[in-house]
């Protein structure tokens, strides 16, 4: 299963090769026009890096106990549940993570009988690999 990060974290490439423009203004070199498509790209891309590095450590400091949430919420003016939400958000992501890295290495390195039998006795992990769209055959 593909990292679901939500679409303010999206970033665009900046090497796309089809980056180049489309209705062209008369008398501007095209490659000029490119090149500031990709400076624009590159300063919309600012934006989710932004958001991620602000929504990390908010979650740092929630998780730390170090600032309250409801100050957080003050200090970007949004509402209180906004940083719940934004906190929950990315432990779920990193606890997804996680559990997605744990099932690969234990796959990898366990013989199948006893990867079946560490799915059966870690619920949480046998929902992440259903998630991941294999199929556990447990009986």
């Amino acid at each position: 299963m593909a990292e679901k990060e939500p679409a303010r974290y999206e970033v665009l490439a900046l090497d796309d090769p089809d980056l180049w423009p489309e209705q062209p203004v008369h008398g501007v070199d095209h490659a000029v026009q490119a090149a500031s498509m990709r400076k624009l790209r590159e300063l919309h891309n600012q934006i989710p890096n932004g958001y991620m590095s602000r929504d990390r450590q908010m979650q740092a400091w929630a998780l730390s106990n170090s600032v309250s949430r409801h100050d957080m919420a003050r200090a970007i003016g949004v509402h209180k549940t906004r940083v719940d939400q934004i906190v929950r958000e990315l432990t779920l992501l990193d606890q997804e993570r996680t559990a997605r890295q744990m099932i690969e290495r234990l796959r990898r390195h366990m013989p199948d009988e006893l990867f079946q039998e560490a799915l059966r006795q870690q619920p949480e992990l046998a929902k992440y690999y259903e998630d991941m769209g294999e199929s556990l055959g447990l009986e």
